[in-house]
């Protein structure tokens, strides 16, 4: 794996010394990260709708305090939406 990051190097500036810090997990993340930037929008995707449903999970186990946190905090939600919609237009 550290030839395949080395040969790619000028694509992904910076990606030798990521992948000797973080050992093998991080070398495959960095060579995924950069030679697919398409993946990035599909793992943002993915890690905002894990946290959803460990939101939702949390809610089931809470569920006097559903209506509360909604109308409290309508403007944090749309905040995190906007933010999700971002990062997937962004990648």
């Amino acid at each position: 794996m550290g030839v395949v990051l080395s040969t790619r190097a000028d694509r992904c500036p910076g990606a030798t010394n990521a992948a000797s810090s973080h050992g093998y997990f991080g070398s495959r993340f960095v060579y995924l990260h950069c030679t697919m930037p398409e993946l990035r929008g599909l793992l943002c995707f993915v890690i905002f709708f894990i946290q959803f449903f460990f939101l939702l999970f949390y809610f089931f186990l809470h569920k006097k305090f559903i209506i509360k946190f909604v109308f409290k905090n309508i403007s944090l939600l749309r905040i995190l939406l906007a933010a999700y919609l971002v990062i997937v237009k962004r990648y």
